[in-house]
């Protein structure tokens, strides 16, 4: 008779934690970065009141209460944080992409047979997350590059003399939308909506999304209307040399 007290050690190995600790750091900087963008767009959209308010927060930012012309380094040591936390989410979530070909082409194929919105919404993240790698990635950089200080006069001669204008609006546009339904998915992932009957919790979760959404919509009109009228401001300034233009920044 078999001892009953053998067992297969194998049953008893535990299982690896790593999977659901990458997913707790995925989920971390995804929210840290959506914040980021918010005060970002927010923080942007002061040239609404005029180009002095601009330069005002930027002046604050840096510190110019205690340092004579502020600390410009602070703007590059924010910046390659804020870099550095992209990447690092832009490297936990690759993980969960489709491997191959064939994994991809079974993917599109459920995604096509179910039609169900959080699928769908996965899906668009994925996308907007790959092109936000690299429309983002590249913006991080230029700004740690930049040798000109920032003010509202360098950012909008950005936008129309660089030739950074539709380079920024599609930025815009990528960004808000991955971290749109970013936002969306922490929430009903680190939160979850419980509710007696499937209807209403299906009523719910639409709530939650149309709440999510509306919130990132109005920043993302705040925001368009901000870089067009960065665009307007561009277009008053006169092609100037990177000395002449920081010259021309600092007497607005």
């Amino acid at each position: 008779m078999k001892n009953v007290t053998t067992f297969d050690a194998r049953c008893c190995k535990r299982k690896s934690r790593m999977p659901a600790k990458l997913d707790r750091w995925q989920s971390l900087t995804g929210l840290f970065l959506a914040l980021f963008m918010t005060c970002h767009m927010i923080f942007t959209s002061t040239i609404l009141l005029g180009p002095e308010a601009f330069d005002w927060v930027i002046g604050k930012a840096e510190m110019d209460f205690w340092f004579e012309g502020g600390l410009p380094w602070v703007t590059s040591l924010v910046t390659l944080g804020v870099l550095v936390l992209f990447l690092a989410h832009g490297f936990l979530a690759m993980r969960k992409l489709p491997a191959n070909y064939l994994q991809l082409a079974q993917f599109l194929s459920h995604r096509q047979l179910l039609s169900h919105t959080g699928t769908t919404l996965w899906w668009l993240q994925c996308l907007s997350g790959l092109a936000l790698l690299v429309l983002g990635g590249a913006h991080l950089l230029m700004i740690l590059t930049s040798k000109e200080t920032l003010s509202a006069t360098t950012a909008a001669y950005r936008f129309v003399h660089g030739g950074l204008g539709s380079f920024y609006l599609l930025l815009l546009l990528v960004s808000t939308l991955h971290a749109g339904i970013g936002a969306y998915r922490l929430i009903l992932k680190w939160c979850p909506i419980e509710a007696s009957e499937p209807k209403t919790l299906q009523r719910r979760i639409r709530n939650v999304r149309s709440e999510v959404f509306g919130v990132f919509g109005v920043l993302t009109l705040l925001a368009l209307w901000a870089d067009f009228t960065y665009i307007k401001h561009g277009k008053n300034l006169s092609p100037l040399s990177i000395q002449e233009r920081l010259t021309f920044a600092k007497t607005k």
